[in-house]
């Protein structure tokens, strides 16, 4: 593995130098290959991915091969092949994959226009990739295909408080390292699909629905810091994920006096 990721830190060591036909070569390797024979290493490629479109800002040609290596992956998505296969026996889906690229190319409505071939030509499979489109969706303003992926809001939101005390419960005064990980993943999780939830209401044009909504999601959680989190991210969503980024302290998982 070490020689593999060596491949990623001579990449950004070209980049840094100046040296970028040098460097996209190394990103385009890793990606391709390294980022294929292990699953940590593909997971971490996906990742690898924002300091090749860092490279793009300052050398068109790694811009050109990022669209390049985007339009690859959604020919084979839509050529039926879902799954990437990993040397190690395992595979990732691909079309997460695609969507982080888009992400990172800003095009929103790539995202869209990809969901809905994949509704339309794989929909079982489009249903369980509907999450990951999701953000791509309501920002182009199709409200009504994401509430069409959505469960019924309200009886929604007070399982998911319900589930979300109860861990918290659960794990009080456990402050491993593990069950902060997981106390990290569950609050952000509930945060997310609350504020999904709310934004498609309000897009949808349920102003009534989406003030009940939100008013829910806030005061069916125990613990006063949750509560505060979620106000916090319906007057400005993605408050929570930026300060714990800044911060890289889940400071969600206290209450002062």
């Amino acid at each position: 593995m070490d020689e593999l990721r060596d491949i990623y830190q001579n990449a950004l060591e070209a980049q840094e130098a100046g040296e970028y036909e040098e460097a996209l070569r190394l990103h385009r390797h890793f990606h391709d290959y390294a980022g294929r024979q292990e699953r940590n290493l593909f997971r971490f490629s996906r990742f690898a991915l924002h300091h090749w479109l860092e490279l793009a800002e300052a050398y068109p040609p790694a811009l050109a091969a990022l669209q390049a290596l985007r339009e690859r992956e959604t020919a084979l998505l839509l050529a039926g092949e879902t799954e990437i296969r990993i040397a190690d026996g395992s595979s990732e889906d691909r079309f997460p994959l695609i969507v982080d690229i888009n992400r990172l190319l800003d095009d929103d409505q790539a995202t869209l226009e990809l969901f809905r071939q994949f509704q339309a030509n794989m929909p079982e499979l489009a249903a369980q990739a509907f999450h990951q489109a999701a953000d791509a969706i309501v920002a182009c303003g199709d409200f009504q295909l994401a509430h069409s992926y959505l469960p019924e809001p309200m009886a929604a939101i007070k399982q998911d408080a319900a589930d979300l005390n109860r861990i918290f419960q659960a794990m009080a005064g456990d402050t491993s390292r593990p069950s902060t990980v997981r106390l990290i993943g569950e609050t952000l999780g509930y945060v997310k699909q609350a504020v999904l939830q709310w934004q498609v209401l309000k897009g949808l044009g349920k102003e009534e629905e989406a003030g009940l909504f939100a008013g829910d999601a806030e005061n069916l959680l125990d613990r006063p810091s949750l509560r505060r989190v979620m106000r916090m991210e319906f007057d400005q969503p993605g408050t929570l994920l930026t300060e714990w980024s800044h911060s890289q302290e889940a400071f969600w998982l206290r209450d002062e006096a």
